[in-house]
């Protein structure tokens, strides 16, 4: 029995990438794709679920930020990258190699992990 199909895993990225600017209408945004600085789709400051990025700036996440660079100002979830750094409020998870929480974080630097109440 195939649990995983790359055919569903492609369809739903599309699809929630086609619902991305109808969310962002609404304050909403399901899906942010950024490679770089300005290039991402939709430009939105507020992603309330799934960041994908390279190197990605957010200013408030709700949510997943996924990437080799992550940054967000406030951040309640959840970052996974190579770096991560929250500049303001952690409410959350730092995953990753070099973590930089905000205010709040358990530890200012960490390697690892980083927890922020």
């Amino acid at each position: 029995m195939k649990i995983f199909s790359w055919k569903k895993a492609v369809s739903a990225l599309v699809l929630c990438a086609g619902l991305a600017p109808c969310g962002t209408c609404a304050d909403w945004t399901p899906l942010k794709l950024q490679l770089y600085g300005d290039i991402a789709f939709p430009r939105v400051d507020t992603v309330r679920g799934l960041s994908l990025n390279f190197a990605g700036y957010t200013e408030n996440l709700y949510g997943l930020q996924a990437g080799f660079y992550n940054s967000a100002v406030n951040v309640r979830g959840v970052q996974l990258g190579l770096v991560n750094v929250c500049k303001n409020t952690l409410k959350g998870v730092q995953l990753g190699f070099a973590n930089i929480g905000g205010k709040n974080a358990l530890l200012p630097v960490t390697i690892g992990i980083n927890i922020g109440f």
